[in-house]
């Protein structure tokens, strides 16, 4: 049986996500996250196991690398196991620029809600006529998965990174183009993956969850299309266990 090559003594695990990394209160405890569940299944096995999980919600890639910049210049540039997921904060349509978004949300109250209203009653339309902006586009999205992928497998031993999980018809209806959105930001993730296939591994959660049920409404909260329930973080966690034993030649049941 191989065993972990820890620095300093230590096994690190870093997780930089967006809020599908984070519990749900109402859905899904903190107890039952895919981070929660694989670092408990590490430490029954790594006797000095150091998680840091910096998820955050709304943080799209941008904002994730360079908090990981940030941790860097304290925790330094090694680490044992990296997990990226990120990607629906970047690819959904929106209706406002960044830009203009910045400039609403500074508004008086009175004012902000009744912008906000109108373009969420309003949304498809608007999507469809044209006006459609991105958080992160396309290209600034792909150049900032390429440079973080490329600076990880410089310094981590390996890396996991969970793609965007799929919609639900009512989401598309009220956002349309996300399906279509997910699909290309997935392919950029994919082929970061595949570059660095020695060092990252694609954990493809969009792939997975239409193999486990016909009804997406298991694994995708249905009462916003794109936030994970329970399935998925229990379908997520088993990928990263299989592939962390395959990994270091472990049993799954030892």
């Amino acid at each position: 049986m191989s065993q972990p090559a820890a620095r300093n003594g230590l096994t690190t695990l870093r997780c930089y996500g967006d809020s599908l990394a984070l519990p749900r209160i109402g859905f899904v405890e903190f107890h039952e996250t895919y981070l929660y569940k694989f670092s408990s299944f590490l430490k029954r096995r790594i006797s000095n196991l150091h998680v840091i999980d910096r998820s955050k919600a709304s943080a799209t890639s941008v904002d994730l690398l360079e908090m990981n910049r940030h941790d860097n210049a304290y925790f330094g540039t090694s680490v044992d196991i990296q997990i990226i997921h990120c990607g629906i904060c970047d690819c959904a349509p929106r209706p406002l620029p960044p830009r203009a978004r910045q400039f609403v949300s500074r508004m008086p109250p009175f004012i902000r809600n009744r912008i906000i209203a109108g373009l969420h009653n309003n949304r498809a339309a608007l999507l469809k006529s044209g006006f459609s902006w991105k958080a992160v586009e396309m290209k600034d999205f792909q150049k900032t998965i390429e440079t973080w992928t490329d600076m990880l497998s410089k310094h981590a031993e390996r890396v996991y990174l969970i793609n965007i999980s799929p919609t639900n018809k009512q989401t598309e209806a009220h956002s349309p183009g996300l399906i279509r959105s997910i699909s290309q930001y997935n392919q950029i993730l994919s082929e970061a993956a595949s570059k660095y296939s020695n060092k990252v591994s694609l954990i493809d959660v969009h792939s997975m969850i239409p193999q486990q049920s016909d009804d997406i409404d298991d694994y995708i909260l249905k009462e916003d299309g794109h936030h994970i329930t329970m399935n998925t973080h229990v379908l997520i966690a088993d990928s990263l266990i299989s592939r962390e034993c395959e990994y270091r030649n472990w049993e799954r049941d030892q």
